[in-house]
């Protein structure tokens, strides 16, 4: 069995926390916001909020009103490209994709 080294996040700690490179796809599990179902693992990668290295967050596609991202795990390849199957084919990052 493969083990993955799960890293805490925080947003309130900013960046005096360890943080993955911004924009490399990483997994993010996210705390449920229901109860009854187990919290969820996402693909999502890390950008700062207006450019600001104090504001951290998390990018999840498709994982929105699922909960916040409370862990992440850099254990995907450098070169992993997320699949455009997972962004709805309307949305305005498709067409910037393409």
């Amino acid at each position: 069995m493969i083990e993955y080294k799960w890293i805490l996040f925080d947003k309130v700690n900013g960046s005096q926390q360890v943080l993955p490179p911004e924009r490399k796809n990483v997994l993010c599990q996210m705390k449920s916001s229901h109860s009854c179902f187990p919290d969820p693992i996402v693909l999502g990668y890390l950008r700062f909020a207006a450019g600001d290295d104090e504001c951290p967050q998390f990018i999840t596609h498709g994982a929105e009103g699922h909960g916040e991202v409370y862990r992440w795990c850099d254990c995907l390849p450098d070169d992993f490209k997320r699949p455009l199957d997972l962004v709805k084919s309307d949305s305005p990052i498709e067409r910037f994709l393409k």
